[in-house]
């Protein structure tokens, strides 16, 4: 064979092999799932007829701090909180919600302040996830566009366990039980959560120990780092312009708060860095303009002392979550950012219980 033949035929192997990996890690290692464990994604996705819906989005944060059914009493549009993680990666998060909006929606992100200096590094928890044995969060990766999914699995997923799990066929049910476990398990939880009108907030009075890091860093060095003066990041920059793209092809309404934090101690949240926080602040506001993005609200209207605590510096008791979803309803009627539906649009739960009725059959 000359030179030139053995090259190409090289190529070819390497091509070649490089598509098999990724189609056996696609079909077999990540699960697809049309009812996995998220409730929150499946309220993202069951929702999809009605018109008008406000969707939240962040980390737990929002799941802590926001009350849903209170914006949702108040505008009278169906509202969801479907924010999980904080480290979670923000670009996920703007794909899984192109796959899902269309004009008439509003986007709200509370997006704690790590999305606004983090790198483009995927957390490890997140990306071994997608592969384990219920599907986790393969969700996530199932709402990507293909190219997202081809870089996932090349350049994220670690090799050894992705090939291990693609071999055990985690992917397949028939093979991996776990997976149809998950499922029954999740429809009975979801239609309990649809009877009591569960919108992805957890309103819960519940008594939990301080989170390990919230217990030995202060609230700003919890919040903004250790060391670092907090600057914001190329990679959120990027994901601006990623959201700025969401905007324009699904003509949904997006708006952008600022996080809920507490304080441990007295009142100290935002009083160890002032200056620094105020110039971060600056930063992030003169890069959201630039695409056209404006924060409903003050960041000062979202924090909390230490009787308002869950367990960390990001989670308020349902108390002090409903004060603060009243002072976010303010804010965005005096933006003049939603508008209240003229009468009750459907009954949303009774949509809800059709499409996981739906699932039944899948």
């Amino acid at each position: 064979m000359n030179p030139t033949k053995f090259l190409v035929a090289s190529l070819c192997c390497f091509v070649g092999s490089v598509l098999a990996y990724f189609g056996a890690i696609d079909r077999l290692a990540i699960p697809r799932l049309p009812l996995g464990k998220s409730y929150r994604q499946f309220l993202l996705s069951a929702s999809d007829g009605i018109d008008g819906r406000i969707v939240i989005e962040s980390g737990s944060n929002s799941v802590y701090g926001i009350d849903a059914l209170q914006i949702e009493k108040h505008f009278g549009r169906l509202t969801i909180v479907i924010a999980d993680n904080a480290g979670y990666p923000l670009r996920h998060k703007i794909f899984r919600l192109r796959r899902h909006l269309r004009a008439g929606d509003t986007v709200i992100l509370a997006l704690e302040w790590l999305q606004y200096r983090t790198d483009s590094k995927l957390p490890l928890d997140y990306v071994q996830s997608m592969i384990d044995a219920e599907g986790s969060n393969a969700f996530y990766y199932r709402e990507l566009p293909l190219r997202e999914r081809f870089l996932f699995v090349l350049r994220d997923l670690p090799f050894v366990p992705a090939l291990r799990s693609a071999l055990s066929l985690n992917a397949l049910p028939r093979w991996n039980p776990a997976l149809g476990s998950a499922a029954s398990a999740s429809r009975a939880s979801f239609r309990e959560a649809i009877l009591r009108s569960d919108r992805g907030s957890h309103m819960t009075v519940d008594e939990v120990p301080i989170e390990v890091l919230t217990a030995s860093l202060a609230c700003d060095n919890f919040l903004f780092g250790l060391f670092e003066t907090p600057r914001v990041s190329p990679t959120f920059l990027d994901n601006l312009e990623l959201l700025a793209k969401l905007r324009d092809e699904t003509k949904a309404n997006i708006l952008l708060t600022w996080p809920a934090v507490v304080a441990r101690d007295d009142d100290e949240c935002y009083a160890l860095l002032p200056e620094a926080i105020d110039v971060f602040v600056k930063q992030i506001e003169a890069s959201a303009a630039l695409h056209g993005f404006a924060f409903i609200g003050r960041k000062e209207q979202s924090r909390f002392d230490h009787r308002c605590m869950r367990d960390t510096y990001y989670h308020l008791r349902p108390e002090c979550a409903a004060e603060r979803t009243r002072v976010l309803i303010e804010a965005i009627e005096a933006a003049g950012a939603i508008q209240k539906a003229p009468r009750a649009q459907r009954d949303f739960g009774a949509a809800l219980e059709q499409r996981l009725a739906s699932l039944d059959g899948e």
